[in-house]
């Protein structure tokens, strides 16, 4: 069963008739018609919302916020409702299927109309509840404000709901957990982080918390640190509490503990290669600045004459997550292999995505919620193991000493065993060895071929070019009218964060426990198919 707000035409055609079957067929309120349908007076103002099984409305709920309100005349005094309330919205039309009338579809249309009536800040939910079902009212909240009135053979008692009542805010807690259980089983996860997760994954991650200093859990440690320094191309892996921009912090204190006042290169084309300019520049590094326009490659002929001025450091997003461009990470090690200078990138994004093999990086970045699988909360800086050897670590703060974490077989610091648990599982499921690692690879490379083109075929069309696109996110103007749509059929996209929203674009990512026919639906819903 799925819970939306009714936006297609043959919803509207199927709530109109419901609403003839419920109000005139059972209810009696008015008369039949030859039509069967039957078109509420207060239709225009009304937001229907719906609970849907297959192609087939089995429920139905409005809320109007436009007065008069047709409780008005079931009231003494109705003209007084201003008076009365400071901010009331009217809630009409329950109607469910005969067949489908429990529990569950009950409560899903009332925590529409009340999550509604709470973002419009209402301060009343008024309802003509139905006679004899009014004890079931009173369950939900709603209180008599007078006695039953007639409507042909149904009668109805006028009711509100005060939506600052601590009763019924106490009630509503209730339901908003059902409903945040419900949602999190029922929808799909689209964004670049969170991603969706496998039952694998969440059955390790809700196993009972240990301690950091168990060896049980240092053996877990180690056998992750190892199949992560195998995807990142052999790098020595620290495993951290925290988030990527962490990482990208500990890098950049990192690169001022190795070069100092040497001059480097930060490349940006993208928010997080902006995010890298701002991040060197706390750091105390001296550098150059070398930006392009969103979506468009590196420049690698201003790479190039930077280099020859004798840059001694660069650092770059491998896959920019703001656009959905793999920049070109191995042409960029060349140039500066030949000029004898080492390479720094944010691979956030990229790590688990697309192959690391043979990059020869000196300092990466990575975490665990995004390709990888795996729920958020622990990030990787990975190391040279020349580098380690090279660098004077010990005037930075102990968090970011990548030698002793690097070096060290335990935990250093407390490291929470449910996030640690759950990336053992994602590593253990497509990353147990090289092969395993090759068609996860392959998976999202085929994965992001398809999307790009499906996205394509609708009319969409994408920031990065073909040539430049990375196999995991898709970045694409974005028709905001179809956002909603795309979340009632339980489709988590990206379209909130601030830079998204400013360029008016959504994203769709493939990380995480996807496939073709699960995301199949999102392409039409985006669309308005």
């Amino acid at each position: 069963m799925v819970f939306k707000e009714a936006t297609e035409r043959d919803e509207i055609a199927q709530l109109h008739r419901l609403n003839y079957q419920t109000f005139s067929e059972e209810l009696k309120q008015y008369e039949g018609n030859e039509t069967g349908l039957l078109i509420d007076r207060f239709h225009a103002g009304n937001r229907y919302f719906i609970a849907v099984d297959g192609q087939s409305v089995r429920g139905m709920i409005s809320i109007n916020s436009n007065e008069p309100f047709s409780i008005e005349k079931r009231l003494p005094h109705g003209s007084e409702l201003k008076r009365m309330f400071r901010n009331p919205c009217e809630v009409r039309l329950l109607a469910i299927e005969p067949g489908f009338r429990n529990s569950m579809i009950l409560a899903g249309l009332f925590w529409q109309v009340y999550s509604a009536a709470r973002r419009e800040r209402r301060s009343h939910m008024l309802i003509s509840g139905v006679a004899n079902r009014s004890e079931m009212y009173r369950a939900l909240g709603f209180r008599e404000l007078g006695p039953p009135i007639a409507a042909g053979e149904a009668s109805y008692v006028p009711m509100a709901m005060d939506l600052e009542d601590a009763e019924v805010y106490e009630k509503s807690k209730r339901f908003a957990s059902w409903w945040d259980r419900r949602r999190a089983n029922d929808e799909v996860m689209l964004l670049p982080g969170p991603v969706q997760i496998s039952q694998i994954v969440r059955d390790a991650f809700a196993k009972s918390p240990m301690s950091h200093r168990e060896s049980t859990l240092i053996d877990i440690y180690q056998e992750v640190r190892e199949r992560l320094s195998m995807i990142a191309d052999g790098m020595e892996t620290a495993v951290i509490t925290g988030s990527g921009t962490l990482a990208n912090d500990i890098v950049g204190a990192c690169l001022r503990a190795r070069f100092g006042d040497r001059h480097g290169i930060v490349l940006a084309n993208g928010e997080f290669g902006e995010r890298l300019v701002r991040q060197a520049g706390n750091a105390g590094l001296k550098f150059t600045r070398l930006c392009r326009t969103w979506g468009e490659p590196w420049d690698h002929n201003r790479i190039e004459e930077e280099l020859k001025h004798g840059a001694a450091w660069v650092w770059g997003v491998h896959l920019e997550t703001s656009t959905g461009q793999l920049n070109d990470m191995r042409q960029l090690r060349e140039q500066a292999r030949r000029a004898g200078a080492e390479v720094a990138a944010d691979c956030v994004s990229s790590l688990g995505a697309v192959p690391l093999d043979g990059l020869g990086l000196q300092f990466a970045s990575g975490v665990s919620g995004k390709a990888l699988g795996a729920y958020a909360g622990l990030t990787f800086v990975f190391a040279e193991a020349g580098v380690l050897e090279t660098t004077c670590f010990e005037k930075l703060p102990g968090y970011f000493n990548l030698r002793e974490g690097c070096r060290q077989r335990e935990p250093r610091f407390t490291l929470p065993s449910p996030q640690l648990l759950g990336l053992a599982a994602a590593l253990a499921t497509h990353y147990a060895n090289a092969g395993d690692a090759k068609r996860r690879f392959r998976h999202y490379e085929d994965l992001g071929v398809w999307s790009r083109a499906e996205l394509r075929a609708r009319g969409l069309a994408l920031v990065t070019a073909e040539e430049f696109a990375a196999p995991t996110i898709c970045t694409f103007p974005l028709p905001y009218q179809n956002v909603e749509r795309c979340r009632q059929l339980g489709f988590r996209i990206a379209h909130e964060s601030c830079y998204l929203r400013e360029r008016g674009w959504g994203q769709i990512s493939v990380m995480g426990d996807l496939d073709a026919e699960r995301i199949r639906p999102v392409f039409d819903a985006l669309c308005g198919g």
